[in-house]
């Protein structure tokens, strides 16, 4: 909610900013852990991986000898 409710001043306009507070810190959290799992999806995407050791099963080319 972004103001006071349409009727004006809540009854306890103390427990409606905390709430509201509350509210927005839960959203912050919820954004910040999307956001680092989006950043970690590509990096392990993108992983640097050692080559395979041996070729078995390669082609050789036949126009270097």
């Amino acid at each position: 909610m972004a103001g006071w409710p349409a009727g004006g001043v809540p009854p306890a306009p103390g427990a409606w900013l905390a709430m509201t507070a509350c509210d927005k810190a839960i959203d912050r959290l919820r954004r910040a852990s999307v956001g680092a799992a989006k950043l970690r999806e590509p990096a392990v995407l993108h992983e640097t991986a050692e080559p395979p050791a041996s070729h078995e099963g390669a082609v050789e080319d036949y126009r270097s000898g």
